[in-house]
């Protein structure tokens, strides 16, 4: 089975690196800081739509610049031990990897980031494929996961924000929605399957790879 994961509330807890990194950019630039939770709600879309919602009136330019800065902070707080993997993620991932499952991620975020993240925790070994929306000029999330699966159906797609299920959705596969990541209480409600700590996707994968059986 194909197992295609979102990073940033899914894997990767990115609070305590986004916040401070947010606050440190906007600072920079003279910018007011919105509250915590207007900032935690960005995170998960693409970083373009992030300073779009954030900062409107900049120029394409400027907001290129800013994500560039944005970039070199969170990966020096990464590389410096900031921000953690949710419980068990590791320890599962390396079981599911065991089983014969092929892992890949499915992002938003941009690839430097993606690496910066995979690299901190020792992932790469364990996945197949790594992928995120910068590699993808003007794609979706649903357009670029359908890359990733291409005709094959035995694959399931984990993530806690409504891009992540809608992009499983709009390709026909089984959703898992991640309901201790980032998202609005009532953001998601067309899941397959809901876990509220990582581990319990184990159960479910191994569900899912019975009745194909």
């Amino acid at each position: 089975m194909k197992i295609v994961f979102d990073i940033d509330g899914t894997l990767f807890n990115s609070r305590t690196v986004a916040l401070p990194a947010f606050k440190k950019v906007l600072k920079h630039y003279n910018k007011d800081i919105p509250s915590d939770s207007i900032l935690l709600n960005t995170l998960g879309y693409p970083i373009s739509e992030i300073w779009e919602m954030l900062l409107p009136e900049l120029s394409n330019d400027d907001k290129d610049k800013i994500s560039v800065y944005m970039g070199e902070i969170e990966a020096q707080m990464i590389n410096n031990g900031d921000g953690k993997l949710f419980p068990g993620v590791k320890e599962s991932l390396t079981k599911l990897q065991a089983a014969g499952h092929k892992l890949y991620t499915l992002s938003n975020c941009n690839e430097a980031y993606l690496h910066t993240v995979i690299d901190a925790f020792n992932l790469r070994p364990l996945f197949t494929g790594l992928h995120c929306a910068s590699m993808y000029a003007n794609e979706t999330k649903a357009q670029i996961l359908k890359r990733i699966i291409k005709e094959d159906k035995d694959a399931v797609m984990v993530g806690d924000r409504f891009h992540d299920i809608e992009a499983g959705n709009i390709n026909n596969i089984p959703t898992i929605f991640c309901n201790y990541g980032f998202s609005q209480s009532s953001e998601i409600t067309s899941q397959d399957f809901t876990i509220t700590s990582f581990s319990e996707i184990l159960t479910i994968v191994k569900k899912l790879s019975s009745k194909k059986e």
